[in-house]
């Protein structure tokens, strides 16, 4: 089978679930016993959140694990203190997971949700300046559109919305794994990123949170106090007091075996590797009749979708699955970014460090008789 559905998630790297397999031999929970599997455990727990932070540039005490992206950016949506009359920015080209918790919040709070258009596969810049002449707002856009594969200039919006006095929430889901990141230099808030879309296991998010005192915890309880009465309680500092309950432990300590192994492969070269196959496929997609590619021809990371003239998407994903090639067909979780776009659905191919340029080829010739 040729792999080329990697935006949705990716095969977990042997090293990762070997060290999991590691980890559970001498398992127990973490931060709180004193005996030697629980010191073990604690000790690959905390390692594996210093693999995180370098993997990013970060402070080990940014780094909070989560279930998922989708966990943080809710952590972070219901966390921030926005009250009725507030402004929420969010994106036309947002993944759900980006833009219904932020709705959620407009709802429940009376805050206002301004949605920034897509204008040929790229943000509107004259909107979002417009949109940061409001009160009091939150800045939430996604680092790399999961649809258009259009790389946002992360560290310019970050900029702007600095300027204007909002921080800054980013879904860095199809960034963090082929782009080399330091949340310093972005200068990001928040930024968040799933552990199955980098090879890693499923089950395992991460949250760089600048400071996360921030953030109001969306969850109480064990792990997060550092004391308790019988009518009060007091939270810990750091990361710790976002992290309520036993977190992902084995996850985690894969997902950090993951970050150690693109650390010694080295994103630079996981990136241009990308970058090249992103071009080949894009260039030869473009010289077939009849496919219409989606989003901008330059700042694009390894996510292709497009149409086929005559065709339903799904059934362009069957025929290339029956030529052993999985993509991926549908709204990809970004249904306002298809109806922006006048279509209902698209087929999307996604490359990783894995896919060679004979895979390319392969999909461009079952691309050529997909027609016949």
């Amino acid at each position: 089978m040729i792999y080329l559905d990697n935006a949705a998630s990716t095969p977990c790297l042997e090293v990762a679930m070997d060290a999991m397999r590691d980890a559970n031999r001498e398992w127990s929970n973490v931060h709180r016993g004193l005996h030697p599997f629980a010191e073990a455990t604690t000790k690959r727990f905390e390692d594996a959140r210093v693999s995180v932070s370098d993997f990013i540039m970060a402070n080990p005490e940014e780094i909070i694990f989560t279930s998922g992206t989708t966990d943080a950016i809710n952590m972070v949506a219901q966390g921030l203190d926005l009250r009725q009359g507030d402004t929420i920015i969010t994106t036309q080209m947002d993944h759900h997971s980006n833009l219904v918790p932020w709705q959620m919040i407009a709802r429940q709070r009376g805050c206002k949700l301004v949605v920034i258009p897509v204008l040929d596969g790229e943000l509107s810049h004259k909107y979002l300046i417009d949109a940061l002449r409001t009160r009091k707002k939150v800045v939430a856009f996604p680092a790399v559109s999961n649809v258009l594969g259009t790389m946002n200039p992360v560290a310019k919006i970050t900029q702007m919305a600095h300027e204007a006095g909002a921080p800054v929430m980013v879904d860095a889901a199809q960034w963090v794994p082929q782009i080399p990141t330091n949340v310093h230099t972005l200068d990001v808030d928040f930024l968040a990123f799933s552990g199955h879309k980098m090879h890693g296991p499923t089950g395992v998010g991460v949250l760089y949170t600048k400071d996360a005192r921030r953030l109001t915890p969306s969850r109480y309880g064990g792990g997060m106090v550092a004391n308790v009465t019988d009518d009060s309680f007091t939270m810990k500092c750091g990361s710790q007091r976002l992290e309520a309950g036993t977190p992902p432990i084995q996850q985690a300590i894969g997902l950090g075996e993951a970050c150690w192994y693109w650390d010694q492969l080295g994103m630079e070269n996981v990136y241009q590797h990308v970058k090249t196959l992103t071009y080949v496929a894009y260039s030869k997609m473009k010289g077939i009749p009849g496919i219409n590619i989606l989003g901008p021809s330059k700042y694009r990371r390894g996510i292709i979708s497009f149409t086929v003239d005559g065709i339903h998407p799904h059934d362009v994903a069957a025929y290339l699955a029956s030529r052993d090639i999985a993509v991926r067909a549908g709204h990809h979780c970004a249904l306002p970014l298809h109806r922006a776009l006048g279509i209902s659905s698209s087929t999307r191919v996604s490359f990783s460090w894995f896919n060679t340029g004979d895979e390319i080829d392969a999909l461009i010739n079952a691309l050529r008789t997909i027609k016949l």
